[in-house]
């Protein structure tokens, strides 16, 4: 019975070794993860608009996990892209890139994400031809919250505001008088300032006291 067990151990020893996620292991993950890049694109439709991102350099020993939608991206290409088709869920997207090694399957190697920008649904309204410096013209400028009626409202405001010349206010009698008689004032301070000076010192110089 001990030579079974002893047998069946040195069979299983090289297996149970390489079952073993090691430190070197995670790093070479971790190394081929940092290679992962990403790329964007879109396809308008009407006033609406499809995004889609590719991610490059995804080894076999890897694979994607797209958080939102839990579609999973694999091959067994050495280096292989994915591409996530059809968001339409503008913002910060997280996505995680586990490992599909056999002795660290599933481990949790990086956690990346990525940014659908916001889509101006407006900025080719007829309105926006020669304003195409003005924020609710430009591209991708968050318009979701704003009807159509208050898009047409920002040019009616721009248009009905006219410049008036500032009125400046009169000034008080105080002001006034300190403007035109600031420099007695400044002078009388100036001249009790030197007699007190002058009595300190003369009144030290005459101390018998001391």
């Amino acid at each position: 019975m001990k030579k079974i067990f002893f047998v069946l151990f040195v069979l299983l020893f090289p297996l149970i070794v390489n079952a073993k996620c090691t430190s070197e292991e995670m790093a070479r993950l971790k190394s081929l993860a940092s290679k992962i890049s990403l790329t964007y694109g879109y396809e308008e439709s009407d006033k609406n608009v499809a995004f889609s991102v590719t991610f490059r350099n995804v080894h076999k020993d890897l694979k994607i996990v797209d958080v939102i939608t839990g579609k999973q991206f694999s091959s067994n290409n050495e280096f292989s892209d994915f591409t996530l088709s059809n968001i339409h869920i503008e913002g910060s997207h997280k996505f995680n890139i586990l490992s599909n090694s056999k002795n660290c399957l599933n481990q949790k190697i990086a956690i990346r994400q990525y940014v659908i920008p916001y889509y101006n649904a407006y900025y080719k309204d007829p309105l926006c031809s020669g304003n195409e410096s003005k924020t609710v013209c430009q591209k991708w400028t968050n318009t979701s919250g704003l009807s159509y009626d208050k898009f047409k409202e920002s040019f009616n405001k721009k248009n009905d505001v006219v410049a008036q010349p500032q009125e400046i206010p009169e000034p008080s009698l105080l002001t006034q008088l300190f403007v035109n008689y600031y420099y007695i004032l400044f002078g009388g301070i100036i001249i009790i300032s030197l007699i007190i000076i002058f009595i300190l010192n003369r009144k030290d110089r005459f101390n018998f006291n001391t």
